[in-house]
């Protein structure tokens, strides 16, 4: 049995939310770490204005943006998928409240 079976709900939502930001922080550092290893590699290399580097500026950019909505997620200024939306859910399939 988990510890998280006999945590109270507020307890468990905090937990959630500190994990969804601890996956966000690292998501972060991995972009930056790439993102600075790449580009400074490869745009020494060839020069930041070749083809295989703006390809990967491209990459990059893309990367951002699913950063950008991860980021919305962690600090839950989009509600989608959030422990609050699963709740509201299960509520509407029981056709009640929860404890």
């Amino acid at each position: 049995m988990s510890d998280t079976a006999v945590m109270p709900n507020d307890e468990k939502e905090a937990l959630e939310y500190v994990a969804r930001l601890k996956g966000f922080y690292t998501h972060l550092f991995m972009y930056v770490v790439f993102a600075i290893g790449f580009l400074g590699m490869f745009g020494l290399k060839w020069g930041f204005g070749s083809p295989p580097v703006r390809l990967m500026l491209y990459a990059f950019a893309g990367w951002g943006l699913g950063l950008i909505f991860h980021a919305l997620h962690a600090f839950e200024v989009i509600d989608f998928l959030s422990p609050r939306w699963e709740r509201r859910m299960v509520e509407r399939r029981l056709g009640r409240k929860l404890d």
